[in-house]
C-alpha cells in the first residue's frame, strides 16, 4: 500500500523561484525554514513524483556508472518476487506457538537462530530481541519511553536495518488485516537502475549522505567482490520521523528522488508474504530490502512478531564497513513483552 503525498519541499522551492518569491532572510528565519524543510518533508515516498520523473527522463549519451560498480549484478541474490511467489518458496512454518509460554517461544527462537548465526546483535537499547506489535493504544504509563516504528500499525517503506547481517522474525500473532512482510532483491533493484537510471546509481554511490548517525557522510550502495552490490539504506534519518536531525541539512531534490526510486523499484519486484503464526523468517539485511504494509488488529487477532538481529560472517563487505558491521554488540536483556 503506497500513499501519494504532497509535492516535496524541493519542488515548492522551484515554484517560489519561478514566481520570484523571495522570503526575508535572517538567522531566525533560516533556522525555522531549515527545520520546516526537514519535518515537513514526507516520510512516505511520492508515487506521482517518481512516475512523472520516469516519464520525463531522457537517458544522456554520456551515462557512466561510478568506478567499481558493475554493469549488472550476477548472483543468486537477484530475483523477481512476482516470479518467485509462483514457485516453491521456503518458509519455516508450523511451530505450535499458542501452546508455549512466552519464555519457551523466545528460547526456541533463539535456539533455532543460533544455527543460522552463533552471534547475536543487540538493539541500541541493549535488548537481544524486540517485540513488534502495535502498542500505541496502551495507556501512557504502560508504554515504553520510545515507541519504534515496528510497534505501530503503520506501514514501513523498503529499507535495510542498521549495521547487521541477518534479520530474524518469529510470528507469534497475526493482525486482523494487513501486515504483509515485503521483501525485494537489492541486486534486482540495482540492475534496473544500472540499465535505465544510472543517475540514481551515481547519487546513491556518493559519500555525502549525512545524517545524525553518520555526520561525516556515507554511500548507500557499495560494490563488493565481483559483480555484487550491497545496500545500507534507510529513509528515517533523513526525514521528520524517528531520528531526523535538524542539525543535518535537508535532502536536496536529487537525493530525495533517489530514495523514492529505491522504494518504488523495490516494490515493483517485491515478494509479499502473508506470515502465519509459528512462521520463522530469516533475511540477509544487506542484499534484501524489507518493508511492511499497514495493519489493523482486532480483539481476536493482534499482530505480534519478535525480532532478533544476527551477524553474518559469510557476507562480503567493503573495507569501510567491516569495523562497523563486525563490532561486538552483545545484549543482556530478553524482554518478555513490548512494554517490559
Amino acid at each position: 500500500m503506497t500513499a501519494i503525498v504532497a509535492t516535496p519541499p524541493a519542488a515548492l522551492h522551484d515554484t517560489f523561484q519561478a514566481l520570484k518569491i523571495k522570503p526575508a532572510h535572517n538567522d531566525v528565519y533560516d533556522a525555522e525554514e531549515k527545520k520546516r524543510r526537514i519535518f515537513d518533508t514526507p516520510y512516505e515516498p511520492n508515487l506521482k513524483w517518481w512516475t512523472t520523473n520516469q516519464a520525463e527522463y531522457v537517458k544522456p549519451s554520456q551515462d557512466p556508472l561510478p568506478k567499481g560498480y558493475p554493469d549488472q549484478v550476477v548472483s543468486n541474490s537477484v530475483w523477481d518476487g512476482k516470479v518467485l511467489i509462483k514457485q516453491r518458496f521456503r518458509v519455516l512454518r508450523g511451530l505450535p506457538v499458542d501452546s508455549w509460554t512466552r519464555s519457551k517461544q523466545i528460547s526456541v527462537f533463539a535456539g533455532i537462530s543460533a544455527y543460522v548465526s552463533p552471534r547475536r546483535i543487540a538493539s541500541p537499547s541493549g535488548d537481544n530481541i524486540t517485540h513488534l506489535r502495535d502498542i500505541t493504544n496502551l495507556e501512557a504509563d504502560k508504554r515504553p519511553p520510545i515507541v519504534v516504528k515496528g510497534q505501530t500499525n503503520g506501514n514501513q517503506v523498503f529499507h535495510n536495518d542498521g549495521s547487521l547481517g541477518i534479520i530474524s522474525l518469529f510470528t507469534l500473532g497475526v493482525a486482523e488485516t494487513g501486515g504483509l512482510s515485503q521483501l525485494a532483491s537489492v541486486g534486482q533493484t540495482y540492475n534496473e537502475f544500472a540499465r535505465d537510471r544510472r543517475d540514481i546509481v551515481r547519487e546513491l554511490a556518493k559519500t555525502d549522505w549525512k545524517n545524525k548517525y553518520h555526520p561525516e557522510g556515507r554511500r548507500l550502495i557499495h560494490p563488493v567482490g565481483d559483480k555484487q552490490v550491497i545496500s545500507v539504506y534507510s529513509r528515517r534519518p533523513y526525514f521528520g520521523f524517528y531520528g531526523a536531525d535538524e542539525d543535518v541539512e535537508p535532502l536536496p531534490r536529487e537525493k530525495h528522488l533517489a530514495l523514492d526510486a529505491i522504494h518504488f523499484t523495490a516494490e515493483k519486484y517485491s515478494v509479499d508474504l502473508d506470515l502465519e503464526k509459528g512462521d520463522l523468517e530469516y533475511v540477509n539485511n544487506v542484499t534484501v530490502y524489507h518493508a511492511r504494509t499497514a495493519s489493523e488488529d482486532s480483539e481476536k487477532n493482534q499482530r505480534h512478531l519478535i525480532r532478533l538481529w544476527l551477524n553474518n560472517e559469510e557476507q562480503a563487505l567493503p573495507d569501510d564497513l567491516v569495523d562497523e558491521f563486525r563490532a561486538p554488540r552483545e545484549g543482556q536483556r530478553w524482554p518478555q513483552e513490548a512494554w517490559d
